[in-house]
C-alpha cells in the first residue's frame, strides 16, 4: 500500500472498511463455487448480480455488476492483525491524547461482526488488539511516570433500534440521551476500567 493511501486514511474523521466473510457451504453450492463478490486493489468491491431465472430468454445469460469503493476492502483471507493495523490502530494516538474513539461494526446476522471485533484466542479481533496496543503503549510511554491514565470502555449492540449493553447483558434496553456535560450518551451503559 502506498504511503499516500495511509496518510489519506489518517486525515479523515470517518473511515469505512468492508470485510467479506468466507462463503458458507450452502452459498458455495448456490453459486457453483464462483464468488459473487470480488475485491480489487483493497478498496474496490464488485458484486455480481445473477439473473433471477435462467429460463428468461431475454435476461437468462445477462449478469449485472454493482461497484463500490471503500477506504479499505478486505477479503476472507485477510487476517485480524492487518485489519486492525489499517483501520483501528490509527485511533490509539488520539485516545492517548484524551480523545474518544468509536469502532462500529455493521452487518446482517452471521456476517462476521463478532469475529472481527472479538476474534478467537488464536486470532484476536479489533477490540482485543486495541486494548493490547493501548496498554502496551501506556506502559512504554515517557509520560507514564508523569501522568496517570484511566482507560474505560464499553461494548454495546444496536439491533432493531434497541440498545443493549454487551458487557452487562440483561433483557433491559438502554436509551440514547443528551447529557449537558458528556453530550450524546447511552444512559445506563456500563463503563469498564
Amino acid at each position: 500500500m502506498a504511503q499516500t493511501d495511509v496518510d489519506d486514511a489518517n486525515d479523515t474523521k470517518v473511515l469505512v472498511a468492508l470485510r467479506v466473510r468466507p462463503l458458507s457451504h450452502k452459498e458455495l453450492e448456490d453459486c457453483n463455487g464462483e464468488a459473487d463478490v470480488q475485491i480489487m486493489d483493497k478498496r474496490h468491491v464488485i458484486v455480481k448480480i445473477m439473473p433471477k431465472s435462467l429460463d428468461d430468454p431475454l435476461r437468462g445469460n445477462r449478469h449485472r455488476e454493482k461497484r463500490y469503493t471503500f477506504d479499505y476492502a478486505f477479503d476472507e483471507h485477510t487476517d485480524q492483525a492487518e485489519i486492525y493495523n489499517l483501520t483501528t490502530r490509527i485511533l490509539v494516538d488520539g485516545v492517548l491524547e484524551g480523545f474518544n474513539a468509536t469502532v462500529f461494526a455493521y452487518g446482517a446476522t452471521g456476517a462476521g461482526k463478532t469475529y472481527t471485533m472479538i476474534g478467537t484466542p488464536d486470532s484476536p479481533g479489533i477490540m482485543v488488539l486495541t486494548l493490547q496496543d493501548l496498554f502496551e503503549r501506556i506502559s512504554k510511554s515517557d509520560e507514564a511516570n508523569e501522568f496517570s491514565f484511566k482507560v474505560t470502555f464499553n461494548y454495546l449492540e444496536v439491533y432493531n433500534e434497541n440498545i443493549q449493553d454487551l458487557l452487562s447483558p440483561s433483557s433491559v434496553y438502554l436509551d440514547l440521551r443528551e447529557d449537558p456535560v458528556k453530550g450524546m450518551c447511552v444512559a445506563g451503559i456500563s463503563d469498564w476500567e
